[in-house]
């Protein structure tokens, strides 16, 4: 799996690299995530080899009465977590939303660097 992990970063920076000289601009990062994603299916499912049975009416609708629950939490998951972002973009300048990310950014590392030194501090320093 560790072999399988580093082949497929290195050929998802080199498809990068290659589409970035052919001219594909900002395109060039997105569109190797789905293309080695579809590979990595492919090369799992030959090694796996699935025996299939016959697919049921009854197993589809259970599939997709889960899925509905989870797509619907990923929307509104990435709408909390987005939604500032896109409201600001509608209303302001682009180096306006450019500068709050950087903000935002830059307050959440602070605050992960604060986190990990406090509790690497009370790990150190305990009497136990």
């Amino acid at each position: 799996m560790a072999t399988y992990t580093t082949v497929e970063l290195a050929v998802t920076q080199l498809l990068t690299i290659a589409l970035a000289v052919w001219g594909f601009g900002v395109y060039s990062f997105a569109i190797p995530a789905p293309v080695m994603a579809l590979l990595r299916a492919i090369a799992f499912w030959m090694m796996a080899k699935p025996r299939l049975g016959r697919i049921r009416l009854k197993q589809l609708r259970m599939m997709g009465s889960n899925s509905i629950a989870v797509f619907g939490t990923k929307i509104l998951t990435a709408a909390v977590a987005q939604g500032d972002y896109f409201v600001l973009g509608l209303v302001a300048a682009k180096p306006v939303v450019g500068a709050y990310f950087l903000r935002s950014v830059w307050r959440f590392s602070r605050y992960s660097c604060w986190l990990a030194t406090s509790a690497t501090c009370c790990f150190l320093f305990s009497r136990s």
